[in-house]
């Protein structure tokens, strides 16, 4: 019961966030379990997921973010983590990394 009410919660955020930004950002994916640390310019406090997503949406300086949980702070970064030092992006459990795809060299960037 405890697995189908976690994997229900999941699918849920996984559509909200479709359904909300579908074509947004299409190339990136985020990754649960991983943070890019030593990048942060500015954190807030949020309530969901997709409210740290829009606030990086709406901030062009904003390169990727990391969603914390737990506290439900919202950390904008400066980088991606293929332009951050190998050692700057971690594995914590309690934190959700997203690169927004909209630096100059993206792999899967089309240009216009």
């Amino acid at each position: 019961m405890y697995f189908i009410r976690i994997s229900t919660i999941f699918c849920y955020l996984q559509l909200e966030v479709l359904a909300v930004y579908s074509g947004l950002c299409r190339e990136e994916r985020s990754q649960r379990g991983f943070a890019l640390i030593n990048t942060t310019y500015t954190s807030k406090i949020v309530q969901r997921y997709p409210d740290c997503l829009d606030l990086c949406l709406n901030d062009p300086e904003c390169m990727s973010f990391n969603f914390w949980w737990n506290s439900k702070k919202c950390d904008l970064n400066s980088k991606v983590r293929e332009h951050s030092c190998g050692t700057c992006f971690v594995k914590d459990a309690s934190s959700t990394y997203m690169g927004m795809a909209r630096y100059p060299g993206y792999p899967g960037k089309r240009r216009l």
